[in-house]
């Protein structure tokens, strides 16, 4: 079974994912987190982000996995390396949201993510979850929130 959650940013989108992933012993997908580690990806192997053609041809090479450890804790990897901290930071985050509109890109990560969902029962949380990743998920929840709240979250 797979469960979307789609929304604008502050909405509480990861937060409901998580608790409800949690509430249905169902596997938790930050996809977000996805891009933000591709987004490492391309900086650790030095492509410049106004470097189009470098960006997509990395996207071919990005082996991305997670681990989950007996408390439910997310470790994120690129190949061998763990990023989970390393793709916090507000640089990565910004790389992260210029890339996600690289069309090339999006369409290889979505593979991936549509691999991974084939895995498990799972709540994937992120940009076009329940329209473009994932159209047959069993179930589509879209969040909204009023832009004062948003602001609050943020």
């Amino acid at each position: 079974m797979i469960i979307t959650i789609d929304g604008p940013s502050g909405t509480g989108k990861s937060t409901i994912a998580r608790e409800l992933a949690k509430a249905l012993h169902f596997t938790f997908f930050d996809t977000g987190a996805m891009y933000r580690s591709f987004a490492w990806f391309v900086q650790n192997r030095q492509v410049g982000p106004e470097d189009l053609q470098g960006i997509i041809s990395l996207a071919s090479d990005f082996s991305f996995s997670i681990e989950t450890d007996f408390q439910g804790a997310k470790r994120y990897f690129v190949g061998e390396d763990e990023v989970t901290e390393k793709i916090r930071s507000e640089l990565i985050s910004s790389l992260a949201s210029h890339i996600a509109k690289i069309p090339e890109v999006r369409e290889s990560l979505v593979r991936i993510q549509r691999k991974l969902g084939k895995s498990s029962h799972a709540v994937f949380e992120g940009r076009d979850m329940g329209t473009v990743v994932f159209p047959e998920a069993d179930l589509k929840i879209f969040l909204t929130a009023s832009p004062e709240i948003r602001a609050e979250r943020r």
